[in-house]
């Protein structure tokens, strides 16, 4: 029995240590598949939400991890890995990259690894849903009944990754070749549209309609297009369902495992 016992002692004791770096709202994450192989540091856990608290304790209790996993789009900063000097490896629980300190990680050697094209088949079945949703709009026609407005004398009328060089890319030179015949869809990141220039031609009537899934300061959503009836708006939803979220799951764990194997 007690050799049972300081077996599972030192089963404990040589599980690699892996920090969870998430926002206070990211709560939503598979631990339970992590504390198998690793003894977990949640941080905002631990320290709570202020960020000289959270560096306090990364400095005092966390200095000697190897390997980090960024829960979806939580910040990775320079402040950050300060805290982490001997930070091998950081394993992102999303597509992108935007919001990690890339150029810091390459100066200090750290490794980064993402989700790859996990997202892309259920992004591409709400790309579709969406487009037909702007394009025929059966939302608008959804609330058009809701109101009671169908009763009423009158008709329904029918109807990529965020860099440096695409922050912007469709801007109002793209929305005005698409002309009023053209549709936008966007299920990637905010900032690949000008916001303000879209909002512009959607407003003008320069456009067809647009379908948004991102926005460019989310979740702060500019007000004139919710009273626009071409346009289709979603809460960053795209790739939420629950095959995307275990494939996430099978792939941060594959990323995982050299610090497993190497653990010391």
């Amino acid at each position: 029995m007690a050799d049972n016992v300081n077996s599972c002692i030192e089963e404990v004791k040589e599980k690699p240590v892996l920090i969870i770096h998430r926002l206070p709202s990211f709560t939503r994450f598979f631990h339970h598949r992590l504390a198998t192989h690793f003894t977990l540091l949640d941080p905002v856990a631990t320290a709570g939400t202020d960020s000289s608290a959270v560096q306090s304790y990364l400095k005092s209790d966390s200095s000697g991890a190897r390997a980090l996993v960024c829960v979806w789009a939580s910040p990775l900063r320079k402040d950050t890995l300060d805290c982490l000097p001997s930070l091998e490896l950081v394993v992102v629980a999303c597509a992108g990259y935007n919001h990690i300190d890339l150029s810091e990680c390459r100066r200090r050697g750290i490794r980064v690894a993402n989700v790859g094209n996990v997202f892309s088949d259920d992004v591409a079945d709400y790309t579709v849903g969406i487009l037909l949703d702007v394009v025929r709009k059966f939302s608008a026609a959804d609330r058009f009944v809701r109101v009671g407005s169908w009763p009423q004398p009158g008709e329904f009328p029918l109807g990529s990754s965020l860099t440096e060089q695409t922050h912007h890319i469709i801007d109002k030179k793209v929305l005005t070749a698409l002309g009023k015949d053209g549709y936008v869809i966007n299920v990637g990141r905010g900032a690949l549209i000008n916001e303000k220039e879209l909002v512009q031609s959607l407003v003008e009537g320069e456009i067809g309609g647009a379908g948004l899934d991102v926005f460019e300061y989310e979740p702060n959503i500019s007000k004139e297009l919710f009273g626009l009836e071409n346009v289709v708006l979603s809460p960053h939803r795209a790739a939420f369902t629950p095959q995307s979220f275990k494939a996430v799951e099978d792939i941060v764990m594959a990323n995982l495992k050299p610090s497993i194997r190497t653990s010391p």
